[in-house]
């Protein structure tokens, strides 16, 4: 009896680890942040930043392509709903040297509704953004689909085309549910 337990707990243990490990490098780490919670399992590379988990994939990509990744992940694309929020994005990717030139998708668009824009997660309007200026624009009657970029020393938004335009990606996890083995 006790030979058999002992054989689950390695059998449940080597799964544990399996699953738990990562081969990731995309982890998002700075000094101030160094004290964040680092998300295990499923989520693996996923980093606390305020008060959500986030990781950027260094991929540029289109939006719909992000998309599937992040739902492939179990997540979904950052959905930015708090001035807080984009305050602590924007200067986590600044912290890590981001510039002018490296964009990231996140989870809004207006593709159901030309300048109604939506978070892909939910469905729900925008009820915070932060746009840069004269952002959104729909330059060429095709931008459907946001994404930030550094402007006036801030990261912004801005409408971009969905399935032309490729940039690197945030997604965002839910919180973490603990786990406990008996």
């Amino acid at each position: 009896m006790i030979a058999q337990r002992s054989i689950w707990i390695f059998i449940l243990y080597h799964i544990f680890v399996t699953f738990s490990t990562t081969e990731s490098k995309e982890v998002l780490s700075d000094a101030s942040y160094s004290n964040s919670p680092e998300i295990c399992g499923r989520f693996g590379s996923y980093t606390k930043i305020g008060n959500n988990y986030y990781k950027i994939h260094l991929a540029k990509v289109t939006w719909f392509h992000a998309l599937h990744v992040c739902r492939r992940e179990g997540a979904d694309l950052a959905t930015i709903t708090e001035e807080y929020q984009m305050n602590a994005i924007s200067n986590h990717l600044m912290s890590l040297g981001y510039g002018e030139s490296d964009w990231f998708w996140i989870g809004a668009n207006d593709l159901a509704t030309e300048k109604t824009f939506e978070w892909v997660h939910n469905g729900e309007k925008m009820s915070f953004s932060r746009w840069s200026r004269p952002q959104p624009d729909n330059a060429g009657g095709n931008e459907d689909c946001v994404h930030l970029w550094l402007r006036e020393g801030q990261f912004k938004m801005n409408d971009w085309n969905c399935d032309q335009g490729k940039a690197y990606f945030i997604c965002e996890a839910p919180e973490p549910a603990t786990v406990t083995i008996w």
